[in-house]
């Protein structure tokens, strides 16, 4: 390795040749370190880019079948939750429409949703988080930086997930749905 130091006795050039010598192997330390932390930063990007490919081939793949009109509408939801949840690693979706008649929203679809409080849950005007995300019509994320949110950690906890984003769809005067994604 590049540990070892060379001594040279004396006074002169040699030694001069050895405190060089040593320089330059310190050196050469410092930088296959910095070069082994560049090629892990190289790989984590890598993967980054691949999977904003993968998300943007999926939702070429849902225009695609959308314009193509090959597909109900039924079919068109059930493969748009699915592939937003491949977003996330072990992700699930919910998507709650608007019932007909009445307020509040209730379950359409969901991929890979299992066992979770979210599959039964229905969503009613009030104040709580889901609600107050489709009435503000904003994007409510709870993540690690929902720590010490009594409500938000409480939620989580529930539905037995760690990370969630909720999304309101909407047109110009209609709340028309929420979409839930997430990972446990």
């Amino acid at each position: 390795g590049y540990e070892r130091k060379v001594s040279l006795p004396g006074e002169d050039e040699t030694k001069g040749i050895g405190e060089a010598i040593n320089m330059m192997s310190e050196r050469i330390k410092s930088n296959l370190e910095e070069l082994k932390n560049y090629s892990q930063k190289t790989r984590e990007i890598d993967f980054e880019i691949h999977k904003k490919i993968l998300i943007m081939a999926n939702l070429l793949q849902l225009t695609d079948i959308i314009s193509m009109g090959s597909m109900d509408l039924d079919s068109i939801l059930d493969l748009s939750t699915q592939k937003v949840s491949t977003i996330f690693d072990t992700g699930f979706g919910v998507l709650y429409i608007s019932r007909h008649k009445g307020s509040g929203f209730v379950m359409k679809t969901a991929y890979d949703a299992k066992e979770s409080k979210l599959l039964d849950m229905a969503i009613e005007e009030g104040d709580d988080l889901l609600s107050r995300a489709l009435r503000n019509r904003s994007i409510l994320v709870m993540d690690e930086s929902s720590k010490g949110e009594k409500e938000a950690e409480e939620f989580k906890s529930s539905c037995g997930v760690r990370n969630l984003v909720a999304v309101p769809l909407y047109s110009s005067k209609h709340t028309l749905g929420l979409l839930v994604v997430g990972n446990r």
